[in-house]
């Protein structure tokens, strides 16, 4: 009808098709958007809406657990956090040295060729990634080597090898 949008209908047919296989995760990551505070004047809160129906249903245990993510938690709208919708919520922290560590060889390990690592100090590296978050260390090393795969590139060499400097280098612009 037209008084039912698109939004609406694509979360009733997502939470549909999640209680037909259930159990299952709903995973929604910058929850901020959807559940932001409700402010004067912003009228379209119908996605929103239909969300928090399908969340705070009657039927709680329907086999569908919904997991919303946000770095803004101070802006997500009270009648999302209240218990029976997202009632639950836990802070993660940033990684401590010896965790941003082991984020650094899993992500160096994703790219599963050891003999370009010629040369890295992981714990000068660790060290300077203080007050990063795991997203951010996987994007640095994913820039270092893409960086450092361009320039090999452009100079027609066939291998390449990445040093400290290399990451150092990124972080400096990250």
């Amino acid at each position: 009808s037209m008084w039912y949008s698109k939004t609406e209908q694509n979360i009733q047919r997502l939470y549909r098709m999640a209680r037909e296989k259930a159990p299952y995760i709903i995973f929604i990551d910058e929850g901020e958007e959807l559940f932001s505070k409700r402010q004067e004047g912003h009228t379209d809160t119908s996605g929103t809406n239909q969300l928090l129906t399908e969340i705070g249903g009657i039927n709680q245990s329907d086999g569908v657990l919904t997991i919303i993510t946000t770095n803004r938690v101070d802006v997500i709208d009270e009648a999302a956090r209240r218990y029976g919708r997202l009632g639950a919520t836990y802070k993660i922290e940033i990684p401590n040295e010896n965790g941003r560590k082991e984020i650094t060889k899993i992500h160096l390990g994703r790219f599963g060729r050891e003999e370009i690592l010629e040369e890295l100090d992981l714990d000068r590296f660790v060290k300077e990634t203080e007050g990063l978050t795991g997203a951010d260390i996987a994007g640095v090393i994913s820039k270092t080597f893409l960086e450092r795969y361009k320039d090999i590139r452009l100079k027609g060499q066939k291998q390449y090898k990445l040093r400290t400097e290399n990451f150092l280098k990124t972080l400096e612009n990250y």
